[in-house]
């Protein structure tokens, strides 16, 4: 399903809801908000990195299958009760350029436990989000977790007042490629 579908991240616990944004933004938003969906559930994901890996051990996910993930992040799952699958493990997780390694990968270099990483995590959200509040101030993604105000509300940039969804509203949760809402029944497998 994970390839088939084009998602970034299936996951089932009861339900399933598929995920299309990259990076760790969905996992850092269920974590955040519905830890409660992550306890237990199966998790399918395209690239696994440390920082991945450390949300949802956090998230006590009870499986975790990879296609692709870091030895840094196998090596933090064995800490765990997760059982990691994969397809293929690599040395650590690439930039999107592939000319370094990814930031969020970096930055979790070093710790050794779930728990140190996730202020990182934090951090590297709140800066991402920052980031791109620069140059794309109105985008929806900028108030994805109703825990996280990265840029002036659009009431304080003196914007008309709209409905910003936070990680709670399912579109955000369940969002495909074309940003229609994907919900699945508990038969399907991952």
């Amino acid at each position: 399903m994970l390839r088939e579908g084009k998602y970034s991240c299936v996951i089932r616990n009861g339900e399933i809801r598929t995920f299309t944004r990259p990076g760790v933004i969905d996992a850092y938003c269920l974590l955040k908000n519905e830890p409660a969906f992550l306890k237990g559930a199966s998790v399918a994901d395209k690239v696994v990195g440390k920082g991945a890996a450390a949300l949802f051990a956090l998230g006590e996910v009870s499986e975790l299958y990879a296609d692709v993930i870091s030895t840094p992040a196998l090596d933090l799952l064995k800490k765990t009760p997760v059982k990691a699958l994969y397809r293929e493990e690599v040395p650590a997780i690439k930039n999107k350029l592939n000319t370094g390694l990814c930031p969020l990968e970096a930055k979790c270099a070093g710790k050794n436990s779930a728990a140190d990483i996730l202020p990182l995590i934090d951090d590297f959200m709140k800066e991402k989000l920052q980031n791109k509040c620069e140059s794309v101030v109105e985008k929806v993604e900028l108030q994805f977790c109703k825990d996280l105000t990265p840029c002036p509300s659009p009431k304080e940039r003196g914007a008309k007042p709209q409905q910003l969804p936070s990680c709670t509203d399912s579109p955000l949760l369940r969002r495909g490629a074309g940003g229609e809402v994907s919900t699945l029944n508990s038969q399907n497998k991952v």
